[in-house]
């Protein structure tokens, strides 16, 4: 994700992301607004998400990638968006 696309998502522009990152390192961060700051990636979902693992060959992993890349989508999201479609239309 390219930091235009991750600005989109926050709401923010750059320049308020810079000065929130300042906010931080200088210590002046307001935990009342925005809380105390967590180490590690952003959630994706509302509940804590489990890993699901297989075994595939390489053949269809580097098809899976291609696909998922066509899409603009990383493999995770990639496989997330399969299972979602077939259990819709289960």
């Amino acid at each position: 994700m390219n930091r235009e696309k991750m600005n989109e998502l926050l709401g923010m522009t750059e320049e308020q992301v810079e000065e929130l990152a300042a906010s931080f390192e200088e210590g002046r961060w307001n935990r009342e607004e925005y809380g105390r700051p967590r180490i590690g990636r952003p959630a994706l979902f509302d509940e804590p998400m489990r890993p699901i693992t297989f075994k595939e060959t390489p053949a269809v992993i580097a098809a899976i990638d291609a696909r998922a890349a066509q899409l603009g989508a990383t493999r995770s999201d990639y496989l997330r968006l399969l299972v979602a479609r077939d259990l819709a239309s289960a």
